[in-house]
C-alpha cells in the first residue's frame, strides 16, 4: 500500500565559475541553502538529477566535484544521485559514484509503497556526435520494470519526453544535445510495464511539463541558471509529494507549482491518426504572394553564380523595385563585407546597396554583442569576419578569449586550429559564422564554415553555437533592421536546409529556385513556393494580384 512520500529535488548545480547564463560562482551557498531546506521540509528523500559541475579539466573537475559532494556528507535525508554529461566529461563514471558513495550503474530503491528507478542511462557526449542511450541501457531498464508492478517514478538526466526546445537559451539551436535520438525507444518500454507514474529529469535548464501517452514528464530548472530569471540565478529546487496525486512545486526566482492525477496502471492514450495526406492547395499557388511587401534573397544560386548573374534574376530585382517591394539580401559567406557584396552586385547590374545586405559575419557580431559587452574574442577565419566583429565592439584576445569565433578562409592552418583548440579547452565558446560544410566553386566544392567547426568541436571537445542560417537569428536581424512583416516577406532561395528551413523558422513566406544547389528534400522541410527560376516566381506574384483583384471585384487590366 503506498504512503505519502516527499522528495526534494535539486539539478545542474554547476559548481564553478560564471558562465554565459550559468552562475556557478553560487552554486554552494544555494546547494547550502536547498539542503537546509529539504531537512526543515522534512523530505523523505534528496533527489540530485546530475551537472553538479561545469567541467574544464580532469584535475579542476574532481576539485568541484569533491567541493559539491562534501555538502551531503553527514546528512540526516537520504540522498541519491545522477551523473550528468559535465560530470563525465573529464571523469569517469565510477569515480563520480565513488565520490558520492552510489552503485556504479541504475539502480532502484523501494520507499513507502513506492518504487523510484534511478536510471543511468550514457550521458557522455561523444562531439562532434551527440549521446545516445545503449542498448545495454535500454536492456536494463526494460528488465528492471518487469520485476515488480508497483507504481514506479523514473529518474534520469537526460529527458526522454523529446519536447520543445523553442526559446530555450541553450538547446533551441541545438536540440540534438537536448535530448537522445532514441528516446522514443525508451518511451515504448515506459509506456508498455503500465505501471509507470512519472519521469523526472535535469539536463535542459528550464522547468517543463509534457504529458506523453499520459504520463507526465518533467523536468526541472537549473539551480544556477539565470537565463529565465533576468540575470539572477534561478535558485531552483523542487518538492515532490505523491500519494492519491501529484504534487510538483519549484521554488526560487522561477517557480511553478502543479497537481496532476495519478496514472492508472495500465492506462494509455488513444492511438495517434496515421500521417493525413498532404494538401496540394495548402501550398498555396495564390493565397499570400498578393500581399508580398519584402523580399529577402539568398545570392549564390539565387543572383549570381560565381561572377555570372543568372538568367532571369535581374529583371525580377527591376521588376520587384518598380513594383514598390523591398529589397534585401542575406548569406552565409563571411568571407565578404556587405560593402564589397554590394559591389559585386552592382558589378553585374543588380541595384542592391549594403545596407540592403546581411552578411553571416555581420550577424555573428551583432550576436556576441547582444551577449557580452565587449566580448574578447580570439578569430579564426576571413578578414571581413574579424572587421565585423571589431565594428560591433568586440576585442581581439591572444590570451583568455570569452569566445573563439570561427568562420571559412584559405589561410587557416593547422597552428591556428591548435590555438583555437587550446582556447576552448580552458573555457572559451566556440561560435560558428555558418553551419554550411562545404560551398560550391568552378573547381568543385570547397570547405565552408561548418568544416572547421567539425574539427574545433571534435578537438575541442564541446559544442559550437552556429549563427548563420538555417538558425532565424540572421533571418530576424534582416525583419528589424527594416521593419518588414515576416508574414509578408518572402525568402527566396537554391537551398532547402538553410533558406528554406530558416525563412519558415522565422515565419516567412519561402520560395525554392532550382537555379543552385542541387535539391536535397527533407521530409520535414516544404516551402510555400517551389519554382524552376526566378521568372517563374514573377508569373506567379502576378497571377497573384490578378486573382487578388478579381476576388475583389475589380476589373483586371487590359
Amino acid at each position: 500500500m503506498q504512503e505519502s512520500l516527499r522528495l526534494a529535488l535539486v539539478t545542474d548545480i554547476h559548481h564553478g565559475e560564471d558562465k554565459l547564463t550559468k552562475r556557478g560562482a553560487n552554486a554552494l551557498e544555494l546547494l547550502d541553502s536547498f539542503l537546509s531546506f529539504a531537512g526543515d521540509w522534512g523530505a523523505d528523500m534528496i533527489v540530485e538529477l546530475g551537472d553538479r559541475i561545469s567541467d574544464v579539466n580532469k584535475e579542476t573537475d574532481f576539485q568541484l566535484l569533491s567541493e559539491v559532494a562534501s555538502r551531503f556528507e553527514g546528512l540526516n535525508t537520504p540522498h541519491n544521485h545522477l551523473h550528468g554529461n559535465h560530470d563525465v566529461a573529464f571523469l569517469e563514471e565510477s569515480l563520480n559514484s565513488k565520490t558520492f558513495s552510489q552503485p556504479n550503474s541504475s539502480f532502484s530503491v523501494e520507499m513507502k509503497g513506492w518504487r523510484l528507478i534511478f536510471w543511468q542511462a550514457d550521458t557522455f557526449i561523444p562531439w562532434p556526435e551527440t549521446f545516445q542511450i545503449q542498448q545495454s541501457d535500454l536492456q536494463w531498464l526494460e528488465s528492471e520494470l518487469q520485476k515488480s508492478n508497483i507504481p514506479t517514478i523514473i529518474f534520469t538526466h537526460v529527458p526522454i519526453s523529446s519536447g520543445s526546445m523553442q526559446s530555450n537559451y541553450w538547446f533551441q539551436n541545438n536540440p540534438e544535445i537536448g535530448g537522445y535520438p532514441n528516446a522514443s525507444e525508451a518511451r515504448e518500454i515506459i509506456e508498455n510495464s503500465g505501471h509507470v507514474v512519472l519521469c523526472v529529469s535535469g539536463h535542459v535548464h528550464w522547468n517543463s511539463l509534457n504529458q506523453v501517452n499520459a504520463i507526465p514528464h518533467i523536468t526541472l530548472q537549473s539551480l544556477t541558471e539565470s537565463f529565465t530569471s533576468e540575470g539572477d540565478a534561478a535558485g531552483a529546487w523542487a518538492t515532490l509529494e505523491i500519494h492519491k496525486e501529484i504534487s510538483w512545486r519549484v521554488y526560487g526566482n522561477d517557480p511553478i507549482e502543479f497537481r496532476l492525477p495519478l496514472r492508472k496502471p495500465g492506462h494509455k492514450w488513444a492511438t495517434p491518426l496515421p500521417k493525413f495526406k498532404k494538401n496540394q492547395s495548402a501550398l498555396h499557388p495564390f493565397h499570400s504572394l498578393e500581399n508580398v511587401e519584402a523580399l529577402i534573397f539568398d545570392l549564390d544560386g539565387v543572383l549570381y553564380r560565381d561572377e555570372e548573374p543568372i538568367e532571369h534574376a535581374r529583371e525580377f530585382v527591376s521588376w520587384a523595385i518598380s513594383e514598390g517591394i523591398k529589397i534585401n539580401a542575406i548569406t552565409n559567406n563571411a568571407g565578404k563585407t556587405s560593402e564589397e557584396y554590394a559591389q559585386k552586385l552592382q558589378r553585374m547590374g543588380y541595384l542592391i546597396h549594403p545596407d540592403q545586405i546581411i552578411t553571416a559575419g555581420m550577424a555573428t557580431a551583432q550576436w556576441l554583442a547582444e551577449h557580452t559587452t565587449k566580448p574578447k574574442v580570439h578569430v579564426v577565419g576571413p578578414k571581413a569576419l574579424q572587421q565585423e566583429l571589431l565594428a560591433a565592439g568586440a576585442q581581439l584576445a591572444d590570451d583568455c578569449p570569452d569566445y573563439v569565433v570561427a568562420g571559412i578562409s584559405p589561410d587557416i592552418t593547422v597552428a591556428d586550429l591548435s590555438i583555437a583548440t587550446r582556447f576552448i579547452r580552458h573555457g572559451a565558446l566556440l561560435v560558428i559564422s555558418n553551419p554550411d560544410r562545404t560551398h560550391p566553386t568552378p573547381n568543385g566544392l570547397a570547405p565552408e564554415a561548418g568544416a572547421i567547426r567539425a574539427f574545433l568541436e571534435a578537438s575541442g571537445g564541446k559544442p559550437g553555437i552556429t549563427v548563420g542560417k538555417p538558425d532565424p537569428y540572421i533571418f530576424r536581424m534582416a525583419l528589424s533592421r527594416h521593419k518588414l512583416s515576416p508574414e509578408r516577406t518572402l525568402m527566396i532561395g537554391d537551398t532547402i536546409a538553410t533558406d528554406i528551413a530558416g525563412g519558415l523558422a522565422a515565419g516567412l513566406l519561402t520560395a525554392l529556385v532550382e537555379t543552385g544547389n542541387p535539391v536535397e528534400e527533407l521530409s520535414n522541410v516544404h516551402p510555400s513556393f517551389r519554382v524552376k527560376n526566378l521568372d517563374e516566381l514573377k508569373q506567379l506574384m502576378i497571377s497573384a494580384k490578378i486573382k487578388a483583384w478579381e476576388a475583389n471585384c475589380i476589373q483586371k487590366p487590359e
